[in-house]
């Protein structure tokens, strides 16, 4: 029994030293005497991602490397350390950093049966011609055979030589066709990414999604596509960008706490 007490004492004590992230971080908004609105306008985000994070959730934030890219934003606006705030959001959360690459493939679309469409087709075909005949034979016009009487002896008429009349040569003008012009092609751009350390990686072309997913320290992902391409980088001092074999400095207006958000390719 004394054992037993004394565990109880020690949970109900470790419940009391625990933190709840979101209500820690809302309490410290409150008195500093902002509103959500405010902090969200400070933050540059959507005062329903503020709101998320004072609730605790985080299921609709993306990738752990982005919550934590918030929380270290929001902490230097409170006026918090910021590792503390994160180490908080570990305990309760549990931090899984570990995301995976995400594939997208192609759906792969059935061929048709081909003898099934065939057969309809003749079926089709041969239902037609029956109905041409039928409706043919019923429009045709009564056919009245001529009244034969006897015929007079035929004289005839003398045969007049048309006069020849001389024909100047026209000269042809060969007119050319316009021809209309080809289509443009589509223009595709390489794209490669080198990485001195882990960073989370979304890359969209013209045509949709070409790369999303963790990348590792030491590794580089090449794609191709029809350009803009819109990056987000979770970790940008660890990537070097290329493009079209050329390296391309990432905009340091783009750069938001160690996230970067930009669009090359697009002139």
């Amino acid at each position: 029994m004394g054992k037993e007490k004394d565990t109880d004492e020690q949970s109900a004590e470790a419940a009391e030293d625990s933190v709840v992230l979101g209500e820690l971080i809302r309490e410290k908004r409150e008195a500093r005497g902002l509103s959500l609105d405010d902090a969200a306008r400070e933050l540059r985000l959507d005062p329903a991602v503020v709101e998320a994070m004072e609730r605790d959730d985080f299921s609709a934030l993306g990738a752990p490397v982005f919550i934590k890219g918030h929380l270290r934003t929001y902490a230097r606006l409170l006026g918090l350390l910021e590792e503390e705030l994160i180490v908080v959001f570990e305990q309760n959360i549990g931090g899984n950093d570990a995301w995976q690459a995400v594939t997208f493939s192609e759906e792969k679309v059935k061929p048709a049966n081909l003898a099934q469409w065939g057969l309809t087709g003749l079926l089709a075909l041969a239902f037609l011609t029956l109905m041409y005949f039928l409706f043919a034979e019923d429009d045709k016009p009564a056919v009245v055979a001529p009244t034969v009487q006897s015929a007079a002896p035929s004289v005839s008429p003398p045969v007049v030589s048309a006069p020849v009349v001389a024909v100047e040569d026209t000269a042809v003008v060969d007119v050319e066709e316009p021809v209309a012009p080809e289509p443009a092609a589509e223009v595709t751009q390489d794209l490669r990414l080198e990485f001195s350390a882990n960073c989370w990686v979304e890359v969209y072309g013209a045509n949709g999604s070409l790369l999303i997913g963790e990348q590792r320290r030491g590794s580089a992902s090449s794609v191709s596509g029809q350009p803009p391409f819109r990056l987000v980088l979770g970790n940008a001092g660890a990537v070097k960008v290329f493009l079209n074999g050329d390296e391309y400095p990432i905009p340091q207006e783009a750069v938001s706490g160690r996230m970067a958000k930009f669009t090359i390719g697009s002139d």
